[in-house]
């Protein structure tokens, strides 16, 4: 009798599922990665020319970041800047610093002859008695404090004077006492200044 092999029922292979297709990600173009939550942070432009290395202005700016810390307001230092420059350039410091906006301080000093303190000219360096010795003379700070937005408008500005009668040769020391009170009375008023809206770092 010839031999029966039995014959094993094998099972077609299925077919291995395509992955689903991954969904494309949105294009958001020029998008800017938002500042921290938190108070905002203000992005100070260091006073004077880029190249200026005059002791008064770099005092002064050093005296708006003090200021500002003990009013508990964020500050951080840009890299010097022509003033109308940074406030061309405010979005790009705003990204570059994650600020929520800019301060722009621009310092001058005026001298008057008399000793009264009415009727000031531009300093130009002050009186000298042939002594050698710096005569009595009037001179006025005035500091003019511009908040700029991150898309370069001002939003908010003060000026502050501080005034004195001077004493003997050393001009830079009292160019710089009253440049630090006028700066100090600014901070103040930008600390107390109206707001429409509470502000959030962009």
């Amino acid at each position: 009798m010839p031999r029966i092999v039995p014959v094993l029922e094998t099972e077609t292979p299925r077919p291995t599922p395509s992955p689903a297709p991954t969904p494309a990600l949105p294009f958001v173009e020029d998008e800017i990665t938002p500042a921290p939550a938190g108070p905002p942070v203000y992005v100070i432009v260091p006073f004077g020319d880029p190249d200026d290395t005059n002791p008064v202005f770099r005092d002064g700016t050093a005296a708006l970041t003090r200021d500002l810390t003990e009013r508990h307001i964020r500050s951080t230092l840009s890299t010097p800047l022509d003033a109308l420059e940074a406030v061309g350039t405010a979005p790009r410091l705003c990204a570059d610093y994650r600020g929520a906006g800019l301060l722009v301080g621009q310092l001058s000093f005026e001298q008057k002859r008399e000793r009264d303190l009415t009727g000031f000219i531009p300093f130009v360096g002050g009186i000298v008695s042939s002594s050698g010795v710096f005569d009595a003379l009037p001179i006025r700070a005035r500091f003019r404090l511009y908040q700029v937005d991150c898309r370069g408008h001002v939003v908010w500005k003060t000026t502050a004077l501080a005034n004195k009668v001077h004493h003997g040769q050393n001009v830079e020391a009292g160019l710089t006492q009253i440049a630090l009170q006028a700066i100090a009375t600014a901070s103040e008023e930008f600390r107390i200044r109206p707001r429409a809206e509470p502000e959030r770092a962009r």
